[in-house]
């Protein structure tokens, strides 16, 4: 069935739900979504579908739509911070979930529970019990004793969870880094720490998630200039702050050994109340500042993102990963870098439209956490289902590729080529045909005369 409409013919389909799709074909295939009211055909426009479906099901049940969030939670520091009351923490945890219509929170950094076996918990909490998401497995790092235990390192999990309504799975991690493994790691020993890194990464990459999230404790950015200017960063932070740590570590221990000075108040009141002196004790920290080159630190950043992309992920850069003045938008108060990431398998884009933001609401910092909740800005994930226009759009150019030349091209050259040459071209023939025939006639009447 065709109709005229914006001044061209059209290709329409009625639904059994009497909602009419319209199709045409310029450059690209577009599908449009109609619909009649008091005998008027009107456009379906995205904000109006989506108020409806909000009317029909309440906040956070568009079907069409998931919101989640990444947040490294600090083990809750911000709950109590201030000790006097948490009104400020549920005020902005509060904004946080119910701005946003967060129905799926994955946390770094939580909590632990008696029988963890690791001090950097991941979990994940659905909205109000929702049974849309169902646990699928945790990994650990450790993988039953296949990685060696080196200095500064803690056992790190990922939990893998299933989002029943669209039918992803989505892996919630926090790898190997900060400030324990930093106070470690150099240009000698930078392949074993790696090694660990990349052991819980690739474990998960063994389950082939949809989409991969988290705390990685690595920079990244698309942009070269704001990425380069993060790895300068790190490099300036090794070569002061740390080594500067490091150096003060070395003095307080040999101080502790030659009875001048400890920092441990027990140990100073088991000497100075019982005569008990320190030997010595282990572990023990046997050097000082470390050397950690640009080009190292560049690999233990980028090396678990080459091996995703390796795996056809690709990176949902925040929109807002810019500041307005033009400063990168960290979502770590720890050297102000991003370092909580998304990442998506490639395959999952024909299907969904993708969004990332940095929460920035929490406020400034304070005491290193921002707003005072966390040291970490919250990564808030969108998801959305392709519209009949998108999702159908590769279809129809290769389904209907032959139907849109019949139903649009060749009804065009039909309607309107041969018409004109029916109706423009055939009678200027005639009328000519018509004015040279009497001015023949014209002429022989003269000469009968």
């Amino acid at each position: 069935m065709n109709i005229f409409l914006y001044n061209r013919y059209r290709k329409i389909y009625i639904t059994n739900d009497s909602l009419i799709y319209v199709i045409y074909k310029k450059k690209r295939v577009y599908i449009s979504k109609y619909f009649e009211k008091n005998g008027v055909i009107k456009k379906e426009h995205k904000h109006l579908i989506q108020q409806k479906s909000k009317k029909i099901g309440g906040v956070g049940s568009d079907s069409d739509t998931l919101t989640l969030c990444s947040f490294n939670v600090y083990t809750w520091n911000g709950y109590g911070f201030g000790h006097t009351n948490h009104e400020n923490f549920d005020t902005k945890f509060n904004k946080l979930i119910t701005d946003n219509n967060i129905e799926l929170l994955l946390t770094q950094e939580d909590e632990i529970d008696n029988n963890d076996d690791t001090s950097e918990s991941v979990k994940a909490y659905s909205l109000n019990d929702s049974k849309r998401f169902s646990f699928v497995s945790c990994i650990n790092s450790h993988n039953e004793g296949k990685l060696q235990f080196h200095r500064g390192v803690s056992p790190r999990n990922a939990i893998i969870i299933k989002d029943t309504m669209f039918g992803i799975s989505i892996a919630n991690l926090h790898l190997e880094g900060g400030r324990f493994v930093d106070l470690e790691i150099n240009d000698t020993n930078i392949n074993k720490y790696l090694k660990i890194k990349l052991g819980l990464l690739k474990e998960v990459l063994r389950s082939s998630p949809d989409i991969i999230l988290g705390d990685f404790n690595s920079v990244y950015c698309n942009n070269i200039d704001m990425l380069n200017k993060m790895y300068t960063g790190q490099k300036n932070y090794y070569d002061g702050y740390r080594n500067s740590e490091l150096e003060r570590i070395k003095r307080e221990e040999k101080a502790e050994l030659l009875k001048e000075y400890t920092n441990n108040s027990f140990i100073r009141h088991i000497q100075t109340k019982f005569g008990l002196s320190l030997i010595n004790k282990c572990a023990n920290r046997n050097s000082g500042s470390k050397n950690f080159s640009l080009k190292n630190i560049i690999s233990w950043n980028n090396e678990p993102f080459k091996l995703l992309k390796s795996k056809d992920y690709v990176y949902i850069e925040p929109i807002n990963i810019k500041k307005v003045s033009g400063e990168i938008n960290p979502t770590s108060s720890a050297g102000q870098n991003i370092v909580d990431h998304v990442w998506v398998k490639q395959s999952i884009l024909d299907k969904y439209t993708l969004k990332t933001k940095i929460y920035d609401a929490f406020g400034v910092e304070e005491y290193k956490l921002f707003g005072g909740i966390s040291d970490h800005k919250p990564v808030i994930l969108t998801i959305e289902k392709k519209n009949l226009e998108t999702t159908l759009k590769t279809p129809l150019e290769t389904t209907l590729k032959t139907p849109l030349e019949t139903t649009l091209k060749t009804p065009l050259e039909t309607t309107l080529k041969t018409p004109l040459e029916t109706t423009l071209e055939t009678p200027l023939e005639t009328t000519l045909k018509t004015t040279l025939k009497r001015k023949r006639d014209s002429k022989k009447e003269d000469g009968d005369k």
